[in-house]
């Protein structure tokens, strides 16, 4: 699954999305946004085995709300690395 903030926004400006529709590799339709998934409204991915791509256009906010989001189910889940930078 493709994860926007804003999917009309993704789909003009995001560099990855926007190359990815015009080589017909990827669906307009298959863009999701991201507030109903981390709201629980909607699902970020069809299969446990998906990979979900994030691509953000909006603010850093939006950014470290996501992330804050994503880290907690991953400790939740008990998956992940933990990586030292």
């Amino acid at each position: 699954a493709v994860v926007v903030d804003d999917v009309p926004t993704a789909l003009e400006h995001a560099g990855p999305v926007v190359a990815a529709v015009r080589a017909g590799h990827l669906s307009p339709a298959e863009v999701r946004p991201l507030g109903p998934i981390v709201a629980g409204l909607a699902a970020g991915r069809d299969d446990p085995g998906d990979i979900v791509f994030y691509n953000s256009v909006g603010i850093g906010v939006q950014d470290t709300a996501a992330a804050s989001v994503i880290v907690e189910r991953a400790r939740e889940a008990g998956v992940g690395r933990h990586v030292e930078l």
